[in-house]
């Protein structure tokens, strides 16, 4: 199960601890030589340190994931801005950050 699928099956409330768990054993991997972060696991990264961002209120630079997990991540950011999860103004730091990538890989 890819980590969008199992996001999606999560309740709302459940996603956060998982988004954590996710970018600690990511990070760990990446620093103990366990892994070279390929293009999915730095995406998921990414979005992960997108979630913890949007939590604390702390900016970040803009990101570049692949056109199909940026859809499932806008997805997901929406559902926990619906029921509170996140702030409100995570939708649209969403974009701000995921905003250039069309552009970026027609170049």
């Amino acid at each position: 199960m890819s980590f969008c699928e199992t996001l999606d099956r999560l309740p709302a409330s459940g996603v956060i601890r998982f988004v954590e768990v996710e970018k600690n054993m990511i990070e760990s991997d990446f620093a103990n030589g366990r892994t070279d972060l390929p293009e999915d696991e730095f995406s998921v990264l990414n979005f992960c340190r997108f979630i913890e961002a949007a939590i604390i209120g702390m900016r970040m630079r803009q990101c570049i994931v692949p056109l199909e997990h940026e859809s499932c991540y806008r997805q997901i950011v929406r559902r926990l801005v619906s029921v509170g999860e996140l702030p409100p103004y995570a939708n649209r730091l969403f974009e701000v950050v995921f905003r250039n990538f069309p552009q970026q890989m027609a170049a």
